[in-house]
């Protein structure tokens, strides 16, 4: 409880943060609103509280608190990547403008990068997704998770050998990232099939 009340923005979002990934979306979200509320000049209160509310997935808050947050900064990058999150969460296809957007502001975000791949790929657009992925890895090469959403869209691009490549670098640098492994599994699976089937 101590976290939920640090006045130390960084302490408070390393709280959030591991709220947010281990199941206490709703303890996230009042940690990161009390913040927001008692900072309402402090821009970084808008964004915490946005990503705690994507976490828990309330798309229709989180939009609202983004459009504050792109009112008070209109080229805030972090504020379109959060308003194209949340409406990607509301099933509004548009969303992808703001994620657009919010690369087009800040390129090398690796971050950006990938959640406009990963809100391509939930809409099927497998090759565009592949994009967003290699500039997320090009943007920040020891990100794990770039590189294991590069390896999934290379999965759906069939190119399964360039893919276990891009896996076996992110479990290279994070033996723990369980998205890998399960990856990597897809991949035997359906090359065995393939092999099966010969």
């Amino acid at each position: 409880e101590a976290y939920a009340q640090s006045k130390d923005y960084d302490t408070l979002e390393e709280y959030v943060l591991f709220l947010s990934q281990n199941g206490r979306a709703a303890k996230a979200v009042d940690a990161a609103k009390a913040y927001y509320d008692a900072n309402v000049s402090d821009t970084k209160g808008y964004g915490l509280y946005a990503d705690a509310l994507l976490a828990a997935e309330d798309g229709a808050k989180a939009l609202e608190i983004a459009d504050q947050l792109i009112q008070l900064n209109p080229d805030d990058a972090a504020g379109h990547e959060k308003k194209g999150r949340a409406m990607i969460l509301l099933d509004k296809e548009d969303g992808l403008d703001e994620l657009r957007k919010a690369v087009h502001l800040e390129p090398r975000n690796a971050a950006y990068n990938i959640s406009l791949g990963k809100a391509l790929f939930g809409l099927g657009k497998v090759d565009e997704a592949a994009l967003a992925f290699r500039s997320a890895v090009k943007a920040e090469p020891t990100n794990a998770d770039a590189h294991v959403y590069l390896g999934m869209a290379l999965r759906g691009q069939s190119e399964y050998d360039e893919a276990k490549t891009h896996l076996d670098k992110a479990i290279d640098l994070d033996p723990n990232n369980g998205r890998a492994y399960f990856e990597l599994g897809l991949i035997a699976g359906i090359q065995n099939k393939a092999e099966e089937a010969e």
